[in-house]
């Protein structure tokens, strides 16, 4: 009997797939490879917002949970120039800017589940440069695994057949106190520096010291306090480095507290104020770990082209903790 989860709506099934480990389990449906539930052994609730009906993802406009790209966050004006040439986006951010990859990026794709295990679950998208006006065909892949100590570990693998900007993300939204929102959560990312934003919150090009502003949150905050909310990325580092631990976040309510470790160079910090319904504004936080947010635009940013016949491999991991 054909699962009555599954959504046949495009002719193809956005198919769940459930994994555990140590004390966690976790769920990924096809659909933009998004992270659906994330379980903690004797906690009630799940630690990520999620859409009950699978089929929703497919017009979900808040990223829960996927994997967006094939460049994380904005790109101004969703236009470029690589080797020379000038390429034209998907200005589907206010019809002014390109945002997580333009309205035909790879979280709108039902992705192909190439191997599951009882702990993991392997992914895997064609993002066409003829669909995104992104240069050439991208290929990605995703693991999502639980080790054995309970860490969910996300990889992604990317390459491609042209020279093209790439740095895909994971964007689930973490609510670890099971409560409405998520103002009395804390957190503490560990950066010196973070990028000005322009009305539109595109970056200034500026690369700005925390000390003394707002974004100095070094030392633990509560989410609360942040006036108006964050939408807000960090420089943790000026280059891909060995996986490290950039973020904490905790709930004093549940005592769950989650540890963020990644290889990316910057982190995405957003106090979800846009949220819409299902979810309610502020109900659920981002840490989106990948390149600095229009790099293609700026010189002065870390690079974020691959070639072919290069790898790009992206790892975080998300280690979750009860008192």
């Amino acid at each position: 009997m054909e699962d009555p989860r599954l959504s046949t709506m495009d002719e193809t099934p956005i198919v769940p797939v459930t994994i555990s480990g140590g004390r966690l389990s976790a769920t990924v449906v096809s659909q933009g490879a998004a992270l659906q539930d994330v379980r903690l052994e004797g906690c009630p609730f799940s630690l990520v917002l999620g859409h009950q009906a699978v089929e929703t993802y497919r017009t979900d406009t808040t990223y829960a949970g996927a994997i967006v790209g094939r460049v994380a966050n904005r790109i101004s004006r969703g236009r470029f120039t690589l080797d020379g040439r000038a390429f034209h986006l998907d200005r589907n951010d206010n019809d002014l800017h390109t945002l997580h990859g333009g309205s035909s990026g790879i979280r709108s794709k039902n992705w192909n589940i190439t191997e599951t295990t009882a702990n993991s679950v392997t992914l895997a998208v064609v993002d066409r440069g003829s669909q995104t006006g992104f240069p050439g065909d991208c290929r990605i892949s995703v693991t999502y695994r639980i080790s054995d100590t309970g860490t969910l570990e996300i990889t992604a693998t990317s390459s491609s057949d042209e020279a093209t900007p790439c740095s895909v993300a994971p964007h689930p939204y973490f609510t670890l106190g099971g409560s409405a929102d998520i103002h009395g959560h804390e957190i503490r990312i560990l950066a010196d520096r973070y990028l000005p934003v322009d009305g539109d919150l595109l970056p200034t090009g500026e690369i700005a010291p925390v000390e003394g502003s707002p974004f100095d949150l070094r030392d633990w905050r509560a989410m609360g306090s942040l006036a108006g909310g964050f939408d807000q990325h960090f420089c943790t580092e000026t280059k891909r480095v060995p996986l490290r631990l950039v973020a904490e976040a905790r709930s004093p309510v549940s005592g769950i507290s989650l540890l963020l470790e990644t290889t990316e160079p910057g982190l995405q910090f957003y106090t979800g104020r846009g949220l819409s319904p299902p979810f309610a504004p502020f109900s659920g936080f981002c840490l989106e770990p990948h390149d600095w947010p229009d790099a293609p635009n700026r010189p002065n940013f870390p690079a974020c082209i691959i070639r072919p016949g290069e790898t790009l491999v992206q790892r975080t991991h998300l280690t979750f903790r009860r008192n």
